[in-house]
Formats: C-alpha cells, sequence, structure tokens
C-alpha cells in the first residue's frame, strides 16, 4: 500500500476513550498527526469503517484533554485510524504544540496547518 499521507505522524503513547453512539471503548494511542491518530483497541471492539465517534484523549498526567469528533477510516487487525473531523481551539492549540515539540520544530508545523487550512 502506498503512502499517502500529507502530514507527519508521530509515535505517542497513552490511554484513550472513544465512544461511538451508546457504546464506548478504552485504548492505546499509537500515533497522531494534525489530521488523525491511530489507535489500538481490544479485540472485542465492533466498530464498522465510515462511523463517527469522538475521542478523547488525555496527556501529561492528565493535566491536557484533547478532544475530537472523527470518522473512522481504515482499520486492520486491532489498529483503528481515525480522520479528525472537527476540534475545539484549545484540542487544536495543543495538538500543534504537542506536533511542534516531537517534530523538532514549529517550521513542519506551519508548513502543514497552511497545508490543512488550504485542503
Amino acid at each position: 500500500m502506498s503512502d499517502k499521507r500529507k502530514f507527519h505522524r508521530v509515535a505517542f503513547q497513552c490511554e484513550c476513550r472513544i465512544c461511538c453512539g451508546d457504546r464506548s471503548w478504552t485504548g492505546e494511542l499509537r500515533d497522531i498527526s494534525l489530521r488523525g491518530v491511530l489507535f489500538q483497541l481490544p479485540a472485542n471492539s465492533s466498530l464498522e469503517l465510515g462511523s463517527i465517534c469522538y475521542l478523547d484523549i488525555v496527556l501529561a498526567d492528565g493535566d491536557v484533554l484533547l478532544q475530537f469528533e472523527s470518522q473512522l477510516v481504515h482499520r486492520q487487525g486491532s489498529d483503528y485510524g481515525f480522520l479528525f473531523l472537527s476540534e475545539n481551539l484549545d484540542t487544536l492549540t495543543h495538538l500543534r504544540r504537542l506536533l511542534e515539540l516531537n517534530l523538532g520544530g514549529d517550521d513542519i508545523t506551519r508548513h502543514e496547518i497552511e497545508a490543512w487550512l488550504g485542503g
């Protein structure tokens, strides 16, 4: 499979919560980008492609909460890939800072935000 991603992915591990309808799961974040995330979920997770879910990702010993509305866009085994549909300003600010710290500066992040806003 070719990699068509426009945004850098940052390997980052922490617990997360996924809510979809009246169901919810706790999983582990595997990586994150400006546009989406990859989670590892328990084997009994029964999400269907295209499902709209809400993601809660807790960072920094519970001091920072990232919240996203997202769509399940791919699944391979226990790995679930979500595309961000919307987030609040605090979440976007913390996500940008997380990416800057892990990508080695704000130039890459600035270019990705410009691409995100233009596309």
